[in-house]
């Protein structure tokens, strides 16, 4: 491939990536500024570690058809949807995100591999940081796709898990007093039964 057909990314730590315009243009951040003579873009928010990451990912898609992302939820609501039907305004109060396996968390289930391949299943199994990053940097790119996969991998990673084991799991702080943390597990504790 001649080097007309690959442009050149400058990462947040100065590292020059190339990358087919083929697989370029799945990167909603350089569509419009494709058309310019220029090969040469910043991406001053990705490092060229993550970058290389997304990078594997476009070539990975690059004949793909261009999917939407997936319009179903990552959560499911408390008893039958079919009233809700066309109800975009839904209460956010009604979501679930049960500990115990339920028929709903297996529907959560089937619908993420449903729509996750064997190939991105495999890619997207790296520790919590590098997804994180890979999150950030689809987002920042514009990759609907992969950010679609990303926060679907997250949510399933968090689907049943308590406050604590949340907190422990993306190094959060506790910013509740002991007082208020008892306050809120009276005021929640039909969450637990």
């Amino acid at each position: 491939m001649t080097d007309s057909a690959k442009i050149t990314l400058v990462t947040e730590d100065g590292q020059r990536v190339l990358l087919e315009r083929k697989s370029a243009q799945q990167i909603g951040i350089l569509k419009t500024m494709m058309n310019s003579p220029n090969n040469i873009f910043p991406v001053p928010a990705v490092k060229s570690t993550i970058l290389t990451k997304v990078i594997e990912f476009l070539d990975q898609h690059a004949d793909d058809p261009v999917p939407l992302p997936s319009k179903q939820p990552i959560a499911s609501r408390d008893g039958d949807d079919d009233d809700d039907e066309g109800d975009d305004d839904a209460d956010v109060s009604t979501l679930t995100l049960d500990s115990s396996v339920s028929s709903d968390d297996e529907y959560i289930y089937e619908d993420y591999l449903a729509s996750v391949t064997p190939w991105d299943q495999r890619f997207l199994d790296v520790d919590l940081p590098t997804l994180i990053e890979l999150t950030k940097a689809a987002n920042y790119l514009n990759v609907p796709v992969l950010l679609d996969l990303c926060c679907r991998t997250i949510a399933r990673q968090m689907t049943g898990l308590k406050a604590e084991e949340l907190r422990k799991k993306f190094n959060l702080p506790n910013d509740f007093t002991p007082e208020e943390e008892a306050k809120m597990a009276a005021e929640f504790a039909w969450i637990e039964e």
